[in-house]
């Protein structure tokens, strides 16, 4: 059986700490959303570098000619 120590933050008239949770969560969140923000900036660059990698360059033109 496993013993969980839990040590919960109390303000100065003994209930729980909800400002210190609060700011807690926005810092988890703020850092989530860093993180999925810098993964969807590499994948688009990634996209972006193997659309152009793959894409051919012709001297004529395929589309607009009369």
């Amino acid at each position: 059986m496993q013993n969980y120590d839990l040590k919960i933050k109390l303000d100065q008239h003994d209930n729980i700490d909800t400002n210190y949770y609060i700011d807690q969560a926005h810092a988890l969140r703020a850092e989530a959303l860093a993180e999925l923000g810098a993964s969807i900036s590499a994948w688009f660059k990634n996209r972006k570098a193997t659309m152009f990698a793959k894409q051919s360059f012709k001297s004529t033109r395929t589309f607009g000619t009369v």
